[in-house]
């Protein structure tokens, strides 16, 4: 990865997640995490405070986000599938945390991890759906001859922005 692509995506998730110097953000997830990291890049690209919590039961969690005053949490689906134990878990966390927010974000580490796709906190009512493209990214979905599909349809995704990796680590054809 290019520093240019690691720096639109610190600044992308900044944007995502409108974070400002005052948040505190949580990471859980080790460093060597792509997600975990950029979420992380964007907490140094705000100056805002992070925390890097070992081990991810519930109790912690919590624990971490009460003693911290976390505003920001990043985590991955079965740690909340694990707090909330429930079969619609958007819905179901919106119930339990009425006043906060909730995010959706795809991505990949060809792309710099979250975020190319981005669904926002706006959206949580399109449960099941990832989103647009992220800030600064592209996207569309096209079938096997690599010709866009309609809307509905089925297909791959497509990303192009400035965080798309160069290449794999010596294996170039790949």
């Amino acid at each position: 990865l290019k520093h240019h692509a690691l720096a639109q995506s610190a600044r992308m998730e900044a944007i995502h997640h409108a974070t400002t110097h005052d948040d505190v953000f949580l990471c859980i997830p080790p460093l060597y995490h792509t997600g975990a990291k950029m979420h992380w890049f964007g907490s140094l690209f705000t100056g805002s405070k992070a925390v890097l919590l070992k081990g991810n039961s519930p109790q912690a969690i919590f624990q971490a986000v009460s003693s911290e005053r976390c505003s920001i949490v990043w985590l991955l689906v079965p740690w909340c599938q694990d707090i909330l134990a429930a079969p619609s878990l958007i819905k179901h966390w919106m119930r339990y945390f009425p006043h906060h927010k909730y995010d959706t974000n795809y991505g990949l580490s060809e792309s710099t991890g979250p975020g190319c796709v981005h669904l926002g906190m706006d959206h949580i009512d399109k449960v099941g759906a990832i989103g647009v493209p992220g800030y600064g990214w592209e996207v569309k979905i096209v079938d096997e001859q690599l010709q866009p599909v309609p809307q509905g349809g089925v297909g791959e995704l497509c990303v192009k922005g400035p965080g798309v990796m160069v290449c794999y680590y010596h294996n170039p054809e790949a």
